[in-house]
């Protein structure tokens, strides 16, 4: 019987998956561990948290943002794909203001380099619902 080699898991996919932890529990050390300090975040549409965030701080401003703008928020983690210049990860948010519901799927484009974010990209998959929502 053949023993079974031990594969590694790829280095930008456990900074993928650390990186949607941390954000999910709200710890901003581990967040903050895991951004480049150039790092660029882009959260594209026409809604007043569409924009481009430069910096770990800025980072966790956004972040902070979409917390503070929506009563309740649940966004479940899809899948991740990985290569040697990244990670896409693919989510499902559920959100609600006020008597605004969302139901939506992202993408999250990350640009990792040395084991650290240095490029994040939000998808929302219907740019006019979503600034709808957020508007």
């Amino acid at each position: 019987m053949a023993r079974a080699r031990r594969r590694r898991e790829h280095p930008n996919l456990t900074v993928a998956k650390e990186l949607w932890s941390a954000a999910a529990e709200g710890d901003a050390d581990g967040v903050l561990r895991l951004l480049d300090p150039e790092v660029v975040w882009t959260s594209p549409g026409r809604n007043p948290l569409a924009g481009v965030w430069r910096g770990p701080g800025g980072v966790l401003e956004y972040l902070a943002r979409i917390g503070e703008a929506s009563e309740e928020l649940l966004s479940t983690l899809d899948s991740i794909f990985v290569n040697d210049d990244g990670a896409v990860i693919t989510y499902h948010a559920e959100a609600r203001r006020g008597a605004k519901m969302l139901k939506m799927d992202y993408l999250l484009l990350l640009h990792i380099r040395e084991e650290r974010v240095f490029s994040g990209l939000m998808v929302a998959t219907d740019q006019h619902v979503n600034d709808e929502f957020w508007s």
